[in-house]
């Protein structure tokens, strides 16, 4: 371990004063555990392993070192140098990242992350717009407004209305407070949460659409 004798037995007496105990018994140069620090000694192992485990995963992002693909419209580079990389490189240091510029969906399976601008046409396993989000008013069937699907923005201001985030209370409130009148609203951590309140009944939640459109399917929500 690279350490003299004389930094091993100050290290050993300096934790023998700080637990109170005496946790080898010296004899000569022999040492031998004492019977607290034979129950000390499985829990310690434990704990050193813990920590070349937490070491491992600092180190070398889980001990595995992957490379991925990535297809990027040339003009959102940008942003991702800016922004996505350097966080990658933090969180996975043993993983290499390929970038090419495609300004298209890439038809190849080789491929496991497109960054694009517009939306890719075809079937996707994982689909989502990053940077906008269509929004659904969404009800249970059993409320009230779910026999309007032509509601007015009066129906909506006499309401509680459920947000899934302060941005989306902003965005939606700019146009339904235009008629004067201000409805009660509930700002929600999670969309998930936003969703479960909506089915409850609770009040006309505003969903993004990749999250509302399962459940209007599945008969559990009425869009507005």
């Amino acid at each position: 371990m690279s350490l003299s004798p004389s930094a091993v037995s100050h290290s050993l007496k300096v934790l023998e004063e700080e637990l109170g105990c005496s946790l080898f018994r010296r004899s000569g140069p022999n040492v031998a555990l004492t019977r607290a620090g034979a129950r000390l000694f499985p829990m310690v192992e434990e704990m050193l392993l813990t920590m070349a485990r937490i070491k491992a995963e600092l180190e070398g992002g889980g001990g595995r070192s992957e490379n991925l693909s990535l297809t990027i419209h040339p003009s959102l580079m940008p942003i991702v140098q800016s922004g996505i990389l350097p966080v990658f490189r933090e969180c996975f240091p043993g993983s290499h990242l390929e970038i090419s510029f495609s300004g298209d969906f890439p038809d190849s399976s080789a491929i496991d992350f497109h960054i694009g601008c517009g939306e890719p046409t075809g079937d996707h396993l994982v689909r989502r717009d990053l940077a906008e989000e269509t929004l659904f008013a969404c009800v249970a069937p059993f409320h009230p407004l779910a026999h309007k699907p032509q509601g007015t923005a009066i129906d909506l201001a006499q309401s509680l209305l459920i947000f899934p985030s302060q941005e989306v209370h902003d965005q939606m409130m700019s146009r339904i407070s235009r008629e004067g009148r201000s409805p009660r609203c509930w700002v929600l951590p999670t969309p998930d949460c936003t969703m479960e309140m909506a089915r409850q009944g609770q009040g006309v939640a505003f969903l993004p659409n990749w999250l509302a459109l399962p459940a209007i399917r599945a008969g559990s929500l009425i869009r507005l």
